[in-house]
């Protein structure tokens, strides 16, 4: 080759990145292809963050291709639109961006000295009311009743409860409950925070060591869903997040 494949930056952009390689003739190109398109699952897992995307891609398709380039044309793609079904296990709209209120795409482990309890904590984050998703549900002021995550009810003897570090104000306890027996549904009801309380909140599963939400969390490995609901319980908008 003339020059090794390597970052172009001219060519990347918030929702593509690029590398680029110059070969000493289209014969080395057409020997390399073969290989090329062994490497293309790899290439994609990477780019997808793993053999189930990154929670931050959501909705998005992940295409890694040679750039209008005849030397080596190749192609590959995956969605990560994934299904949220079974979960939650009632009639109410599941849609993104009906209510104000999103859960971030990363939980994090809050740092304590505590030796027998971890709290892992969800951030809140809030969308204004011009990009809010229309429903019959929804409503701009709406409140943050409760929060229900897909998660192994033979694990509730892992679970301490619930702490709620609102935008402001004190933090308050909330027990651990669960839905009917089957239904795998852990819930932290009676937040009720109101939107300016969840704009930058955290909603915190304290587990007892040394269990993880790892552990805890069911559908694809290593990642968790969780659903908001309003006041009426009839919005409940899945998000799909991952440990930071």
């Amino acid at each position: 080759m003339v020059s090794y494949f390597a970052p172009n930056a001219s060519k990347c952009s918030g929702l593509a990145v690029a590398v680029c390689g110059t070969f000493f003739s289209s014969v080395d190109a057409q020997a390399f292809t073969a290989t090329a398109e062994e490497l293309l699952p790899f290439w994609i897992e990477v780019a997808a963050g793993g053999s189930v995307c990154s929670p931050e891609l959501e909705g998005y398709n992940v295409v890694v291709t040679t750039d209008q380039n005849t030397c080596m044309p190749l192609a590959s793609s995956v969605s990560c639109s994934l299904p949220f079904t079974p979960f939650p296990n009632c009639t109410c709209n599941t849609t993104q961006g009906i209510l104000p209120f999103t859960i971030s795409p990363r939980y994090y482990p809050l740092p304590n000295a505590n030796k027998t309890t971890t709290e892992y904590c969800f951030p809140i984050a809030t969308i204004p009311a011009s990009q809010m998703v229309p429903s019959a549900c929804g409503s701009a002021n709406d409140t943050l009743t409760k929060i229900e995550w897909f998660a192994n009810q033979n694990m509730s003897a892992a679970i301490k409860g619930f702490t709620l570090y609102p935008a402001f104000g004190n933090a308050t306890r909330l027990s651990a409950s669960w839905g009917a027996s089957g239904t795998n549904t852990l819930k932290a009801t009676g937040i009720n925070w109101t939107v300016a309380q969840a704009s930058g909140g955290l909603v915190c599963v304290e587990l007892r060591k040394p269990f993880t939400m790892d552990d805890i969390c069911l559908g694809f490995p290593s990642q968790c869903y969780a659903s908001t609901f309003n006041s009426n319980k009839d919005c409940c908008p899945i998000y799909r997040t991952g440990r930071s």
